[in-house]
Protein backbone atom coordinates (compact mmCIF):
# COMPACT_ATOMS: atom_id res chain seq x y z
CA UNK A 1 0.00 0.00 0.00
CA UNK A 2 1.36 3.88 -0.67
CA UNK A 3 1.88 5.55 2.43
CA UNK A 4 1.39 8.78 3.13
CA UNK A 5 2.62 10.80 6.61
CA UNK A 6 -1.36 11.27 8.10
CA UNK A 7 -2.08 7.38 7.67
CA UNK A 8 -1.91 6.51 11.36
CA UNK A 9 -4.40 4.55 11.87
CA UNK A 10 -5.39 2.00 8.89
CA UNK A 11 -8.90 1.12 10.34
CA UNK A 12 -9.78 4.95 10.74
CA UNK A 13 -11.68 5.79 7.77
CA UNK A 14 -11.64 9.81 8.88
CA UNK A 15 -9.93 12.78 7.66
CA UNK A 16 -6.39 12.37 9.19
CA UNK A 17 -5.97 9.41 6.24
CA UNK A 18 -6.12 11.91 3.72
CA UNK A 19 -2.96 12.98 1.74
CA UNK A 20 -2.37 16.67 2.15
CA UNK A 21 1.28 17.61 0.55
CA UNK A 22 1.63 13.83 -0.47
CA UNK A 23 4.89 11.42 0.43
CA UNK A 24 5.29 8.70 2.78
CA UNK A 25 6.38 9.52 6.46
CA UNK A 26 9.85 10.05 6.63
CA UNK A 27 10.18 11.59 3.45
CA UNK A 28 9.66 15.76 2.94
CA UNK A 29 7.53 17.96 4.64
CA UNK A 30 5.52 20.23 3.37
CA UNK A 31 7.47 22.64 4.39
CA UNK A 32 10.63 20.96 2.72
CA UNK A 33 8.50 20.98 -0.63
CA UNK A 34 7.57 24.65 -0.33
CA UNK A 35 11.47 25.96 -0.31
CA UNK A 36 12.23 23.02 -2.68
CA UNK A 37 9.57 24.59 -5.28
CA UNK A 38 10.48 28.47 -4.81
CA UNK A 39 13.66 28.37 -7.57
CA UNK A 40 11.19 26.82 -9.65
CA UNK A 41 8.55 29.08 -9.05
CA UNK A 42 10.54 32.22 -8.89
CA UNK A 43 11.42 31.18 -12.67
CA UNK A 44 7.64 30.90 -13.77
CA UNK A 45 6.56 34.16 -12.08
CA UNK A 46 9.49 36.52 -12.94
CA UNK A 47 9.59 35.27 -16.19
CA UNK A 48 6.15 35.26 -17.12
CA UNK A 49 6.88 39.59 -16.01
CA UNK A 50 10.31 40.22 -17.67
CA UNK A 51 9.13 38.87 -21.19
CA UNK A 52 5.35 39.85 -21.01
CA UNK A 53 4.21 35.84 -21.81
CA UNK A 54 0.87 36.52 -20.13
CA UNK A 55 -0.98 36.28 -23.09
CA UNK A 56 0.99 33.07 -24.04
CA UNK A 57 0.02 30.61 -21.16
CA UNK A 58 -3.20 28.56 -21.82
CA UNK A 59 -3.82 27.22 -18.55
CA UNK A 60 -2.64 30.31 -16.81
CA UNK A 61 -4.83 31.90 -18.17
CA UNK A 62 -7.46 30.01 -17.26
CA UNK A 63 -6.52 30.08 -13.66
CA UNK A 64 -6.73 34.10 -14.40
CA UNK A 65 -10.10 33.76 -15.65
CA UNK A 66 -11.06 32.13 -12.61
CA UNK A 67 -9.52 34.42 -10.30
CA UNK A 68 -10.97 37.49 -11.73
CA UNK A 69 -14.12 36.75 -11.12
CA UNK A 70 -13.41 36.79 -7.30
CA UNK A 71 -11.22 40.24 -7.84
CA UNK A 72 -7.86 38.03 -7.94
CA UNK A 73 -6.10 39.53 -11.15
CA UNK A 74 -2.13 39.42 -10.59
CA UNK A 75 -0.26 37.14 -12.52
CA UNK A 76 1.61 36.02 -9.92
CA UNK A 77 -1.59 34.26 -8.19
CA UNK A 78 -1.44 31.49 -8.92
CA UNK A 79 2.34 30.72 -7.65
CA UNK A 80 2.00 31.98 -4.47
CA UNK A 81 -1.31 29.98 -3.95
CA UNK A 82 0.63 26.97 -4.34
CA UNK A 83 3.06 28.43 -2.00
CA UNK A 84 -0.06 29.19 0.58
CA UNK A 85 -1.35 25.52 0.58
CA UNK A 86 1.48 24.07 1.12
CA UNK A 87 1.98 26.40 4.05
CA UNK A 88 -1.66 26.19 5.26
CA UNK A 89 -0.70 22.14 5.34
CA UNK A 90 2.38 22.54 7.03
CA UNK A 91 0.83 24.78 9.73
CA UNK A 92 -2.06 21.77 10.10
CA UNK A 93 0.37 19.61 11.15
CA UNK A 94 1.86 21.28 13.21
CA UNK A 95 5.37 20.16 11.54
CA UNK A 96 8.43 21.76 13.23
CA UNK A 97 9.75 25.01 11.86
CA UNK A 98 13.33 23.47 10.49
CA UNK A 99 14.57 21.87 7.01
CA UNK A 100 17.33 19.74 6.57
CA UNK A 101 19.52 21.51 3.64
CA UNK A 102 20.59 17.97 2.54
CA UNK A 103 17.15 17.00 2.16
CA UNK A 104 15.69 19.73 -0.69
CA UNK A 105 18.86 18.16 -2.62
CA UNK A 106 17.85 15.23 -2.33
CA UNK A 107 14.01 15.86 -3.03
CA UNK A 108 15.75 17.47 -6.34
CA UNK A 109 17.64 14.65 -7.24
CA UNK A 110 15.46 12.02 -6.72
CA UNK A 111 12.61 13.97 -8.63
CA UNK A 112 15.04 14.59 -11.47
CA UNK A 113 15.59 10.73 -11.93
CA UNK A 114 11.83 9.69 -11.59
CA UNK A 115 11.05 11.77 -14.85
CA UNK A 116 12.57 8.84 -16.96
CA UNK A 117 9.89 6.40 -16.14
CA UNK A 118 7.66 9.02 -17.25
CA UNK A 119 9.34 8.80 -20.65
CA UNK A 120 9.30 5.34 -20.63
CA UNK A 121 5.47 5.23 -20.29
CA UNK A 122 5.83 7.76 -23.19
CA UNK A 123 7.46 5.44 -25.46
CA UNK A 124 5.30 2.38 -24.21
CA UNK A 125 2.46 4.49 -25.89
CA UNK A 126 2.86 6.26 -28.26
CA UNK A 127 5.90 6.42 -31.42
CA UNK A 128 7.46 8.33 -33.06
CA UNK A 129 8.17 10.35 -30.58
CA UNK A 130 8.96 13.90 -32.24
CA UNK A 131 5.30 13.80 -33.82
CA UNK A 132 3.87 13.52 -30.31
CA UNK A 133 6.19 16.74 -29.05
CA UNK A 134 5.80 18.33 -31.95
CA UNK A 135 1.98 18.15 -31.20
CA UNK A 136 2.42 19.41 -28.06
CA UNK A 137 4.66 22.60 -29.17
CA UNK A 138 2.09 23.52 -31.83
CA UNK A 139 -0.33 24.71 -28.51
CA UNK A 140 2.10 27.06 -27.47
CA UNK A 141 4.29 28.43 -30.60
CA UNK A 142 3.24 28.94 -34.39
CA UNK A 143 6.70 29.14 -35.14
CA UNK A 144 7.37 25.39 -35.82
CA UNK A 145 10.30 23.19 -34.76
CA UNK A 146 12.23 26.28 -33.39
CA UNK A 147 13.76 26.04 -29.69
CA UNK A 148 12.32 29.06 -27.91
CA UNK A 149 12.64 30.08 -24.36
CA UNK A 150 9.37 31.28 -23.92
CA UNK A 151 8.09 27.31 -24.32
CA UNK A 152 10.32 26.31 -21.24
CA UNK A 153 8.45 29.30 -19.56
CA UNK A 154 5.14 27.97 -20.40
CA UNK A 155 5.65 24.05 -19.96
CA UNK A 156 7.34 25.16 -16.85
CA UNK A 157 4.40 27.21 -15.68
CA UNK A 158 1.52 24.26 -16.82
CA UNK A 159 3.00 21.39 -14.78
CA UNK A 160 3.35 23.59 -11.51
CA UNK A 161 -0.39 24.53 -12.00
CA UNK A 162 -1.67 21.22 -13.88
CA UNK A 163 -0.15 18.98 -10.55
CA UNK A 164 -1.62 21.92 -8.74
CA UNK A 165 -5.00 21.35 -9.59
CA UNK A 166 -5.18 17.68 -10.07
CA UNK A 167 -2.73 16.40 -7.13
CA UNK A 168 -2.55 18.31 -4.89
CA UNK A 169 -6.19 19.29 -5.00
CA UNK A 170 -8.09 16.91 -6.93
CA UNK A 171 -6.62 13.78 -5.16
CA UNK A 172 -7.25 13.94 -1.64
CA UNK A 173 -10.77 15.41 -2.65
CA UNK A 174 -11.48 12.29 -4.31
CA UNK A 175 -10.06 10.30 -1.04
CA UNK A 176 -11.96 12.67 1.02
CA UNK A 177 -14.95 11.15 -1.09
CA UNK A 178 -14.16 7.65 -1.00
CA UNK A 179 -13.09 7.26 2.21
CA UNK A 180 -15.81 9.48 4.07
CA UNK A 181 -18.73 8.69 1.17
CA UNK A 182 -18.25 5.16 0.02
CA UNK A 183 -16.31 4.06 3.39
CA UNK A 184 -13.77 2.08 1.47
CA UNK A 185 -10.74 0.71 2.56
CA UNK A 186 -7.92 2.83 2.90
CA UNK A 187 -5.83 0.84 -0.18
CA UNK A 188 -8.91 0.78 -2.86
CA UNK A 189 -9.83 4.39 -1.71
CA UNK A 190 -6.06 5.05 -3.04
CA UNK A 191 -6.12 2.82 -6.20
CA UNK A 192 -9.36 4.28 -7.22
CA UNK A 193 -8.10 7.65 -6.84
CA UNK A 194 -5.17 7.56 -8.58
CA UNK A 195 -6.85 5.88 -11.53
CA UNK A 196 -10.39 8.63 -11.38
CA UNK A 197 -7.31 11.58 -11.11
CA UNK A 198 -6.00 10.18 -13.68
CA UNK A 199 -8.38 10.16 -16.38
CA UNK A 200 -9.56 13.67 -15.23
CA UNK A 201 -6.01 14.72 -16.34
CA UNK A 202 -6.48 12.85 -19.25
CA UNK A 203 -9.59 14.63 -20.50
CA UNK A 204 -8.57 18.40 -18.77
CA UNK A 205 -6.10 17.91 -21.97
CA UNK A 206 -8.76 17.14 -24.44
CA UNK A 207 -11.02 19.81 -23.87
CA UNK A 208 -8.02 22.46 -24.36
CA UNK A 209 -8.69 25.05 -27.71
CA UNK A 210 -6.58 23.73 -30.11
CA UNK A 211 -5.38 20.46 -28.70
CA UNK A 212 -5.14 17.24 -31.01
CA UNK A 213 -7.00 14.75 -29.88
CA UNK A 214 -6.18 11.10 -30.46
CA UNK A 215 -7.06 7.76 -28.27
CA UNK A 216 -3.02 6.77 -27.92
CA UNK A 217 -2.55 10.68 -26.48
CA UNK A 218 -5.52 10.26 -24.30
CA UNK A 219 -4.17 6.47 -22.77
CA UNK A 220 -0.25 7.99 -22.48
CA UNK A 221 -1.73 11.04 -20.30
CA UNK A 222 -3.97 8.27 -18.66
CA UNK A 223 -0.94 6.55 -17.55
CA UNK A 224 1.41 9.56 -17.25
CA UNK A 225 -1.37 10.79 -14.54
CA UNK A 226 -1.78 7.41 -12.45
CA UNK A 227 2.07 7.46 -12.38
CA UNK A 228 2.47 11.65 -11.01
CA UNK A 229 -0.09 10.50 -8.67
CA UNK A 230 1.70 7.40 -7.17
CA UNK A 231 4.15 9.56 -7.10
CA UNK A 232 2.35 12.21 -5.59
CA UNK A 233 1.27 10.18 -2.30
CA UNK A 234 4.97 8.71 -2.34
CA UNK A 235 6.98 11.32 -2.77
CA UNK A 236 4.84 14.39 -2.61
CA UNK A 237 3.56 17.32 -4.58
CA UNK A 238 6.92 19.13 -5.15
CA UNK A 239 8.82 15.84 -6.63
CA UNK A 240 5.53 15.85 -8.60
CA UNK A 241 5.98 19.32 -10.00
CA UNK A 242 9.22 18.93 -10.56
CA UNK A 243 9.27 15.63 -12.58
CA UNK A 244 6.15 17.03 -14.78
CA UNK A 245 8.52 20.27 -15.23
CA UNK A 246 11.61 18.60 -15.96
CA UNK A 247 9.49 16.28 -18.67
CA UNK A 248 8.38 19.71 -20.41
CA UNK A 249 10.99 20.88 -20.49
CA UNK A 250 13.11 17.78 -21.95
CA UNK A 251 10.66 17.17 -24.23
CA UNK A 252 11.09 20.73 -26.07
CA UNK A 253 14.56 20.64 -25.98
CA UNK A 254 14.09 17.13 -27.36
CA UNK A 255 11.82 18.43 -30.44
CA UNK A 256 14.48 20.96 -30.89
CA UNK A 257 17.50 18.81 -31.49
CA UNK A 258 15.84 16.12 -33.31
Amino acid sequence: MIKNPAMTDKSNHGASQIPSAGGHAGTYSPLAQMVALVPLLLFYELSILLMDLRGMAPLDSRTQDVLSKVGLSAYYLPGVLVLLALMGIHLYRRDPWKIDASQLWKLWGEALLLTVPLFIIYLLFTAPVHKYIACQLSMLSEGGRRFDFANVVMGTGEAIFEEFVFRLLALPLLMLLLLKLFRLPVRMAEIIAICLSAAIFAAGHHIVPGAAPSHTDFLFRVAAGMYLAAMFLMRGFASVAIIHATYNVAAMTFNYLA
